[in-house]
């Protein structure tokens, strides 16, 4: 869903929501050993087929809002992934792993 609001002769107020799907190309992460460095060693590929073990497929709910002024475009949207994406060998640990994102936008209309 996304709906504008005209605030202006030359600016709108744009506010969206929705879901969203996403697939994981490629990455890795780190993190700081804990009560879980026996069951890992400190940095792991994510999607790599033998070390790798998170799901690659995630689902949620978009928030986003922006305002145009003339031409430029400033937004920020913030992403609340619902699926666990951590795979089987994160089931000993009891592990759950979601995804966050917060991003700012900014463009220009030609």
């Amino acid at each position: 869903m996304n709906s504008s609001f005209k605030l202006s002769d030359n600016m709108k107020l744009h506010i969206n929501t929705g879901p969203y799907l996403a697939y994981g190309l490629g990455g890795k992460f780190k993190f700081e050993p804990s009560e879980f460095e026996e069951l890992m060693d400190g940095d792991v590929k994510a999607f790599d087929e033998d070390e790798g073990d998170l799901k690659r497929f995630d689902f949620g709910w978009s928030f986003g809002a922006g305002v145009n002024f003339s031409a430029v475009y400033v937004g920020l949207k913030y992403d609340l992934g619902f699926s666990n994406i951590a795979g089987d060998s994160y089931d000993e640990a009891d592990m759950k792993i979601h995804n966050r994102n917060f991003s700012v936008s900014v463009g220009y209309t030609f």
